[in-house]
């Protein structure tokens, strides 16, 4: 499952927010607690306590060795797999940050993948609010942009657009300037979705 989040705060103090296991309560729906068993450069291992009636204790691997990157995943739990990737992007339009959530997720044969994307699509939307909530005054957004004669000049060549290009279970999904497309591979329709990964 892949979503984007819209946070109107810069990039620092979200992933400041990410990676405090002391604040997740705040904004990670569901958490009601969290303790870090074990750190080391670039990510720790944490403990984790859930109102989920089922697997309400997780033990999961927090890892953020790459820029701008932070990567959850369990290591002992109720999932048969899970893994969770926050990619922070800078918003095209030039207010806030983008977050790209890609969620991967195996909970057996039992669980109803329909069931567990609509929970985690409700999830990530309270998410988005809750992290709006908590940084709504930690990161200002940027000012107007400056008069031709002090903006700093681009450093791409004329003509060219921002593009991010990502693999998704439907095809490629490709933002350009701000604007998202899917190219979807051979085959794809809405019957044969293929959202989450088989258990």
């Amino acid at each position: 499952m892949r979503k984007y989040l819209k946070i109107n705060a810069g990039k620092d103090h979200i992933f400041q927010v990410l990676t405090d296991v002391a604040q997740w309560t705040e904004w990670w729906p569901g958490f009601k607690n969290a303790n870090v068993l074990e750190r080391r450069d670039n990510g720790f291992v944490a403990e984790v306590a859930t109102d989920m009636k089922i697997g309400g204790k997780m033990t999961i691997d927090i890892d953020h060795s790459q820029p701008d990157v932070v990567v959850y995943r369990q290591i002992k739990g109720w999932f048969k797999a899970y893994s969770n990737s926050w990619t922070l992007l800078p918003d095209q339009q030039g207010a806030g940050t983008t977050i790209k959530v890609a969620i991967e997720i195996s909970a057996g044969a039992l669980v109803s993948k329909r069931m567990l994307h609509d929970k985690l699509a409700q999830s990530l939307s309270q998410t988005e609010d809750n992290l709006n909530k908590l940084l709504q005054n930690a990161s200002p957004l940027p000012q107007a942009a400056p008069s031709p004669e002090t903006a700093p000049k681009p450093t791409h060549q004329a003509g060219q657009k921002p593009i991010h290009v990502f693999p998704t279970a439907k095809g490629l999904e490709v933002w350009v300037s701000g604007r998202r497309y899917i190219m979807k591979y051979a085959g794809w329709s809405k019957e044969n979705p293929d959202i989450l990964p088989a258990p």
